[in-house]
């Protein structure tokens, strides 16, 4: 069994010690951008103290909007024509891609991330420290 170090809390201001160090890391090898230039980066936070299981409901709720689970033949978009436009030509799309934009729950999806190069130690020790304790 992997041994691991429970992550400390920073506070309210800071949160898992973790996320902090990515932070710091992002802040010292990024370069700061403009959000009104670069739109699709703009996307939502989660709060300090994380992500729990209802932060889709809750982000939805802040928009609006509503999680509708177990649907069947439910997309991510109502109608793929509704993206169309001056810089997107709806028709170049394939019909596999607006398929699965229209009807998401249909589809099994298989995610996964992994540390790559001279970013595996910083990978290695941020999941070392990364365990946090939610049981307290």
């Amino acid at each position: 069994m992997k041994s691991v170090l429970p992550t400390p809390w920073l506070g309210s201001s800071r949160g898992y010690l973790s996320d902090w160090v990515t932070q710091r890391w992002v802040r010292f090898t990024g370069r700061r951008i403009h959000l009104s230039e670069f739109a699709w980066l703009d996307g939502p936070i989660a709060k300090v103290e994380g992500i729990g299981e209802n932060y889709f409901s809750e982000l939805a709720g802040e928009f609006g909007m509503d999680v509708r689970a177990g649907r069947h033949g439910s997309g991510l978009i109502q109608n793929f024509d509704l993206l169309k436009g001056p810089h997107f030509q709806v028709d170049s799309v394939q019909t596999k891609v607006r398929d699965f934009y229209e009807h998401t729950s249909d589809y099994d999806l298989d995610v996964w991330a992994g540390w790559r190069g001279v970013f595996r130690p910083l990978g290695s020790l941020l999941a070392f420290i990364s365990v946090v304790d939610c049981s307290s």
